[in-house]
C-alpha cells in the first residue's frame, strides 16, 4: 500500500510547550496580543516568539520546526506525516 500524503493549509497546534497557528486566515487580537509571527518562517505564529530571539530559536531551543522547515513547510501547505515524526520524536525524550 503506498504512503498517504496529506497537508494542512490552516492549523492551531502545539509542539511541547508552544502554541502554534499557521496561515490564521483572520486577524484575532486575542491571538495576536499574546503571540508574535515566527522570526524564520512565513505564515507561522508562535506563542514564544516574543520570548525569544531569532538567534535563541535556533542555537538555545533548537526548533524542531526550523531545522526541518524545507521539508514541513511546503507550497501545498505543512506536510503532515514530516509534522507527526517530529511530534513522535518530541514526545519520546
Amino acid at each position: 500500500m503506498p504512503d498517504i500524503v496529506g497537508y494542512y493549509q490552516q492549523l492551531h497546534f502545539q509542539l511541547n510547550e508552544l502554541e502554534l497557528f499557521y496561515n490564521l486566515p483572520i486577524y484575532d487580537e486575542n491571538i495576536t496580543n499574546r503571540f508574535s509571527k515566527c522570526h524564520h518562517i512565513s505564515k507561522l505564529i508562535c506563542s514564544h516568539a516574543k520570548q525569544f530571539s531569532s538567534t535563541q530559536c535556533i542555537e538555545d531551543r533548537k526548533c524542531q520546526l526550523y531545522h526541518n522547515k524545507k521539508k514541513l513547510f511546503t507550497d501545498n501547505g505543512i506536510h503532515a506525516p514530516t509534522l507527526l515524526k517530529i511530534d513522535d520524536e518530541l514526545r519520546s525524550k
